[in-house]
């Protein structure tokens, strides 16, 4: 997967026990993916978002889906090994069944979620 530029990933589901999903993801480094869009329970999106590294991206777009509350650690550790994620907007939004972030670079590629 070297060459993926652009990563969409949604999931409308609850995962129940974060340690079984731990066991079966590995590590990845995405060189050139510049646009990361994902959509999911907070569990399940930090345990991915732990996985991931994508020093190019320029673009990213999160939505945790149907949770009252959270907590999101590895969302700033994901940013953290981003090196180019230098953004000039970042937006917010909080809904009665999801919450949605989205960061942009200088040249943002706006890909709403459905």
């Amino acid at each position: 997967m070297p060459q993926l530029e652009i990563f969409l990933l949604f999931f409308y589901l609850n995962i129940p026990n974060r340690d079984d999903m731990e066991r079966n993801i590995t590590h990845v480094t995405l060189p050139n993916l510049r646009s990361f869009l994902f959509q999911a329970d907070s569990t399940y999106s930090e345990t991915v978002l732990s996985q991931i590294t994508a020093p190019r991206l320029e673009h990213f777009q999160i939505c945790y889906l149907k949770q009252l509350t959270f907590s999101v650690p590895e969302l700033l550790q994901f940013m953290g090994r981003t090196e180019s994620l230098r953004f000039d907007r970042a937006e917010f939004c909080f809904y009665s069944e999801r919450v949605f972030v989205e960061v942009n670079s200088l040249r943002p590629r706006r890909m709403p979620f459905p």
